[in-house]
């Protein structure tokens, strides 16, 4: 008799929100005409512009959590997760992003905004470690299983923040936009900050 476990799997999402094309456009104007109002190399919270585009998508990103984090935090219902940290990834031609993760959050997410073909996919490194398994060396990753996700506009990826991931080459001939940002689950040693509106 033979057993398979599927011990250490690592839910990764993809969510088609429905926001199409226009509401898409509008959004990436206004981001734009905002942070580059602002100070240069200076990061702006996305999540700080209370414009309609910005309330829309994070009612969604919380709908979603709601929708599918129950099912692996027994608390969730008592400790809801809240968002921070959101910033506007602008990746041109030519431009990769390298391996990383994100530290002191629970979740990443990543919402595209304008994504062409060629964009550049999302590699997801496999969580369990660098096991070697005879894979080609492909973009820097060597002896390492991933998966790849398609950029697409109106995509959100959600999925643990410990896992590792980079951004392929921008091959389009126009720049990639997307919100990434931070997801905390608060616990009774983690506080909600009181200025988070939830």
């Amino acid at each position: 008799m033979i057993t398979k476990h599927e011990w250490w799997s690592t839910p990764v999402w993809e969510i088609e929100t429905g926001f199409d094309e226009y509401f898409n456009l509008c959004f990436k104007n206004e981001l734009v005409d905002l942070i580059h109002a602002g100070k240069p190399n200076i990061r702006v919270d996305v999540w700080s512009i209370e414009s309609y585009y910005c309330i829309q998508l994070k009612n969604k990103i919380y709908e979603i959590l709601d929708s599918v984090l129950p099912e692996y935090f027994t608390n969730y219902h008592e400790w809801k997760p809240f968002i921070s940290d959101g910033w506007l990834n602008q990746q041109q031609p030519g431009e990769t992003f390298p391996l990383h993760i994100h530290e002191r959050s629970d979740l990443a997410c990543v919402y595209y905004i304008q994504a062409l073909e060629n964009s550049g996919d999302l590699i997801m490194v496999d969580a369990r470690g660098s096991a070697a398994w005879d894979l080609p060396v492909e973009n820097g990753i060597t002896s390492i299983k991933y998966k790849r996700i398609k950029p697409k506009p109106g995509k959100i990826v959600l999925f643990p923040s410990y896992v590792l991931h980079s951004v392929e080459e921008n091959k389009s001939e126009k720049t990639r936009f997307g919100i990434a940002t931070n997801i905390h689950i608060p616990t009774k040693h983690y506080i909600t900050p009181q200025n988070i509106d939830r």
